[in-house]
Parts: structure tokens; sequence; C-alpha cells
């Protein structure tokens, strides 16, 4: 994959060079533009100060612990893509939940054992992620994540 994309970002390259001049350089410019966004260069308001696009890693980890409180936890107060969790402690036999603002986007089922529950995609939660633990009595999280970048447009 690495290899076409550097074989295509080449042909861009050469494509915007030739097309330059006979555009008076605006296409050239924006074949590059193309060819450096296909690579994945991030732009200048990156969020995780990665200059590439390799997300994996760019991921985050936050743990997260019922503690006798069902109050909801943040993960992160804005829109995130969560990669998936880890339940570190059992959970009890009451379902969690982990929403976008009061929408749940992926529910713990009751019982959840202990393990690694990777998405096999990221899902995005579009306003914040919160845990909400619902009638939890035990039970504790690793939730993998990432800042989405808010100068994107997210449709779910």
């Amino acid at each position: 994959m690495r290899n076409l994309t550097w074989l295509l970002l080449g042909t861009l390259i050469a494509l915007g060079l030739g097309a330059n001049a006979a555009s008076g350089g605006k296409l050239g410019e924006q074949l590059v533009t193309l060819a450096r966004a296909i690579a994945g260069e991030r732009g200048i308001g990156s969020l995780t100060g990665a200059d590439y696009l390799s997300v994996s890693g760019e991921y985050r980890m936050k743990s997260i612990a019922y503690n006798g409180d069902l109050a909801a936890r943040t993960i992160l107060s804005g829109p995130c893509l969560i990669a998936g969790i880890e339940v570190t402690t059992a959970m009890s036999a009451h379902a969690s939940n982990l929403k976008s603002s009061s929408t749940t986007v992926y529910p713990i089922p009751a019982s959840r054992a202990a393990g690694l529950y990777p998405f096999p995609a990221p899902l995005l939660f579009d306003a914040n992620c919160v845990w909400d633990p619902g009638s939890l009595n035990a039970g504790a999280i690793n939730v993998w994540y990432r800042p989405a970048d808010s100068g994107v447009t997210w449709t779910p």
C-alpha cells in the first residue's frame, strides 16, 4: 500500500509540474496539494502534532472505573474517534454505555468479561465521549481515543 501511495504521489507531482506552466501555476499547485493529502501529510493545525496520518500511533488511552459513584465520566470534551476498549475489571450484571452527548454510540453489555475489544473501524463521537456506568457496581475500562480534527465535517 505504501509503494502504491508513493507511486501515486510521484505521478501527481510529475503531472503537476508539467501542467504548472500551462495553467499559470494553479493546476500544479492544486495537484501537489492533493498529492500531499493522499500521502497523509497533515496541515499546520494538526491536533496531535503528528506530521503524517499514522493513525495507530496517535491514539491516547484513558482509564476509567466504577468507584461507587454512578455519575458519567468524560473521556474527551470534543469530537473524537474511539478505536476500542479494554475491560480491566469485569463488568457487573449491568450494562453501561459510551455516549456522545446523550446518544449511545457503543453499548457495553452487562457482565462483559475482562479483555481487549478493538473495533473493526474507529467509532465517531461527534460531540464528546462520555462513559455512562448505568447501574454498575463493578467494572473498569481503558478507552483508546484520538481527537477528531475540528476542521473536518464528520458525518456518521
